[in-house]
């Protein structure tokens, strides 16, 4: 019955995807010589099969009914009207009586913390590591664990079980080894590219995945690739004196690698540059190509860009013209729209029609 509503798997009053948090209270839940938190809420809608931002606008005024004490309400957006519950986090069309499911999450917060570059990224780690400090929890290096996210989870939440098992699964989500302690390599990772809109999350397991087997050779391989990008990229843009998201040209990364390969001392990050630069060894290099995180990441795991085509064309061959007397409407042309994607073994067409199909 949930899926048939649009909410996700396992949506209900105990359980939604991460964050799990469902219910929020309107008084602040109490912590014990805790470090304030800095974040604010977005609120995210269950939709075609991921969570998407309802916008800085909409977000604010949910929150604001929340904080009013209402639960339920309706609003008036673009045209439609919405029916509100927030006792089991949930959107309701008033016209088709479809509903969909919702959650707060800090994402919308680290969103503009991470567009000011990792620097910003630090600062929240270290703060949620002053709460391992506090409690006396200490590792090998400065790290978060489950006790310090959880202790430090931004929001008042009714449902401490809930709280407990969004904390896990996030937590579970950042760590790319069996510690039981996020680094903070692996917080800025999580991070920037859990808000980077332009790194779905298929994209985002298969480059954890590489990493992975990567941090098993070499633990600090992360964090020297972080500092490599860091170094060499440069802000996009600039917000009050802060240097915005970090992008670098491919060229750049290419003088990048040939500046690896005459490193005297042996680093695994070689052997990925050599496999990088045999890839690119006599293409050419696309004037205004950049490469966000996740993008430099593709390169250096060897990952591969694929040149994507949208393909539109008139199926008629120009006769829709004539045929509109007969379907009564006027038509200029049958239109068809297709995906076709350059691979090393020739290009795919992908295409719509009564089910998904492809033909090279």
């Amino acid at each position: 019955q949930a899926q048939a509503a649009g909410l996700p798997p396992g949506h209900g009053r105990q359980a939604m995807p991460h964050p799990k948090v469902t219910r929020f209270s309107t008084k602040p839940r109490q912590k014990e010589g805790g470090l304030a938190s800095s974040y604010c809420h977005d609120v995210e809608i269950w939709r075609d099969g991921q969570w998407q931002s309802l916008g800085s606008s909409q977000s604010a005024e949910i929150l604001r009914q929340r904080n009013d004490g209402n639960l339920q309400f309706a609003m008036a957006m673009e045209g439609t009207t919405y029916h509100f519950n927030l006792d089991n986090m949930s959107r309701t069309e008033s016209d088709t009586g479809r509903m969909l499911a919702l959650r707060f999450s800090p994402v919308g917060q680290m969103q503009s913390i991470s567009a000011q570059g990792f620097e910003m990224i630090r600062q929240t780690f270290k703060r949620v590591v002053a709460t391992d400090v506090l409690h006396g929890r200490f590792g090998a290096e400065p790290s978060v664990t489950e006790e310090s996210l959880l202790y430090d989870w931004p929001g008042c939440v009714d449902d401490e079980e809930l709280l407990r098992v969004t904390v896990e699964e996030v937590f579970q989500a950042m760590t790319l080894t069996n510690i039981k302690r996020v680094n903070m390599a692996e917080w800025i990772h999580y991070w920037v590219l859990r808000t980077d809109d332009r790194a779905p999350m298929p994209l985002v397991a298969d480059i954890n995945g590489r990493l992975q087997l990567l941090l098993q050779y070499d633990p600090k391989v992360l964090e020297r690739l972080q500092l490599l990008f860091e170094l060499t990229a440069e802000p996009t843009g600039w917000v009050n004196g802060v240097g915005c998201q970090l992008s670098m040209s491919l060229q750049c990364l290419l003088q990048v690698c040939h500046s690896l390969l005459a490193c005297p001392n042996f680093v695994l990050e070689q052997e990925l540059a050599r496999e990088v630069l045999a890839r690119h060894r006599g293409q050419d290099v696309e004037d205004g190509e950049t490469l966000l995180y996740h993008d430099f990441l593709n390169v250096m795991l060897g990952r591969q860009r694929r040149k994507v085509y949208i393909w539109m064309y008139d199926i008629s061959n120009g006769k829709a013209n004539g045929w509109s007397w007969i379907l009564g409407t006027h038509f200029p042309a049958f239109w068809h729209t297709a995906v076709v994607v350059d691979l090393p073994e020739g290009s795919l067409e992908f295409w719509y029609g009564g089910g998904g199909h492809k033909a090279k």
